[in-house]
């Protein structure tokens, strides 16, 4: 199957905004993240007795795993975002945008 093409390169923090499909992702991603700092106090506890040194181990795995997961959940947030023609625009752009008078379209008029 062919690939779809990437979304634009990132050049501002992004804001969670366009279709449903995208935002349910940006809330999973949230969601997945806050477990991965949970995770992460845990394999701290555990570094800190010698003998859990195993299990801080298999638990740093999951850390790493859900780190990998929210990073593919951001893509995918873009990704569906992109095939709707609705890009996540940072509150950078959409001040310019607003200040220089732009951007008053459906998919540019987010405020």
């Amino acid at each position: 199957a062919a690939r779809p093409p990437a979304p634009p390169p990132l050049r501002n923090f992004v804001v969670a905004t366009g279709p449903l499909s995208c935002l349910a992702l940006h809330d999973a991603r949230v969601v997945c993240r806050r477990a991965e700092r949970h995770v992460w106090k845990r394999v701290e506890e555990l570094a800190a007795d010698d003998d859990a040194a195993d299990d801080a181990a298999r638990v740093a795995a999951v850390a790493k795993f859900l780190n990998r997961l929210s990073d593919y959940l951001f893509v995918a947030a873009r990704g569906a975002a992109a095939r709707d023609v609705v890009y996540d625009v940072s509150a950078n752009v959409r001040r310019r945008r607003r200040e220089s008078g732009e951007g008053s379209g459906p998919v540019d008029g987010v405020s």
